[in-house]
């Protein structure tokens, strides 16, 4: 798995590369950085969207897709669903949103260290790059898993839930 602290550097590297990547939820959250890096830097692109989500994003041979659009569960229930443990960040919630009570979280329903991330991540911080490779990790086993499903069915994934369910319907 490859690192990358500068978002110019991966999207070149993955243009160069080529193939199709997903992000859980990326179509909320990582897909947008990409497209805004994409527009600063003049980089054309197709982007399919549903709703609010970018679904799609298409740059020459490089696909990036957003897996929350065709599994719209949080990666916790994808690594359950596969027999996988969902990785946890190693740190505790700082900003403590839920309750209100300040910091450190008292109420246990805080953030799950989310708030600290930003900080850490300019920093290199390697507790974070454990978690994220085991994140993209679980991803993957999932995503295996419901393309195994999927093809032992006889069905055809598409870029939505919604997609695949119609084109299913329509083959029967």
């Amino acid at each position: 798995a490859r690192v990358y602290y500068d978002v110019d550097r991966m999207i070149d590297d993955m243009r160069e590369r080529g193939g199709t990547h997903f992000a859980h939820a990326g179509g909320v959250y990582d897909m947008l950085l990409v497209l805004e890096r994409a527009r600063i830097r003049g980089i054309a692109c197709q982007v399919d969207r549903s709703q609010h989500r970018v679904t799609r994003i298409v740059m020459g041979k490089l696909t990036l897709r957003d897996s929350y659009s065709l599994w719209p569960a949080p990666l916790e229930e994808l690594c359950g669903a596969v027999g996988e443990k969902t990785p946890e960040l190693p740190w505790p919630c700082l900003c403590c949103r839920r309750c209100g009570y300040g910091s450190p979280c008292r109420c246990g329903r805080g953030c799950g260290g989310y708030c600290q991330i930003g900080s850490r991540a300019g920093d290199g911080d390697p507790d974070l790059e454990d978690y994220v490779k085991a994140d993209a990790r679980c991803l993957h086993v999932a995503l295996t898993g419901l393309v195994e499903w999927s093809r032992d069915h006889k069905i055809s994934l598409r870029g939505t839930l919604g997609q695949t369910a119609w084109v299913a319907a329509r083959d029967e």
